[in-house]
């Protein structure tokens, strides 16, 4: 398993800059988030499941709440989507929400929709039932039927430890490191003037990305 130092000591072999740890450490360290960036790579795929009547909603007695994205989705990069989980039954509301939950009439779906936060009415200016909406650090949900658990599946970064003895646990950096050591050399060389080898390590990005989606890693669409 690779750290950033024993990354780092082949960058040093590319560049013959072993006295630049510090921009060193900083290019590998924007190389990993580069190429996990760069594709909606399915082995960077969470869930994190959330009882819903544990949340505080926004407003009694409708199913409306605002969560916080930083404590309730750890090193989140983009929601892929959000549903009711497929191993549970829909819940049975005991107390329906007025004007929310509608005994008869009301089409539960099970994918919430994103919206931006000029687009939350429709064309008859009535508010959208069953989305997200993100805003700052915050994601409001808004559902139409009592609903008790919610899957959030997302995208989530690589953790990067500071700690550069420490193990990375990426999984670009420990089946694809070349790449990584690649494109930090090329940075390193931008760092210090050198744009001719910058330019020549920089071509190489998009040939290492396209031996990343020979894989099965690449989201099936």
């Amino acid at each position: 398993m690779s750290t950033l130092n024993t990354l780092a000591a082949d960058v040093y072999t590319l560049t013959n800059r072993p006295d630049l740890v510090a921009e060193t450490l900083i290019s590998l360290r924007k190389a990993i988030r580069k190429f996990h960036g760069a594709e909606t790579w399915k082995r960077d795929i969470a869930t994190v499941r959330l009882d819903m009547t544990a949340e505080v909603p926004i407003q009694p007695d409708q199913y409306r709440w605002a969560l916080d994205l930083i404590t309730k989705f750890p090193g989140l990069r983009r929601f892929k989507n959000v549903n009711y989980p497929a191993d549970l039954q829909y819940p049975q509301s005991q107390i329906p929400a007025p004007l929310v939950d509608w005994s008869v009439g009301m089409c539960k779906d099970k994918e919430f929709k994103e919206v931006s936060a000029d687009n939350i009415f429709d064309s008859y200016g009535l508010e959208r039932i069953n989305y997200y909406m993100i805003n700052g650090n915050v994601v409001t949900v808004r559902s139409g039927w009592y609903v008790n658990f919610l899957d959030f599946i997302y995208y989530k970064w690589p953790d990067i430890p500071t700690d550069p003895t420490a193990t990375l646990t990426s999984w670009i950096v420990n089946d694809y490191p070349d790449g990584i050591i690649e494109e930090a050399a090329g940075a390193v060389f931008k760092m210090i003037g050198k744009d001719e080898e910058f330019a020549r390590f920089q071509t190489l990005f998009q040939e290492n990305l396209a031996i990343m989606k020979t894989s099965t890693v690449g989201e099936v669409q």
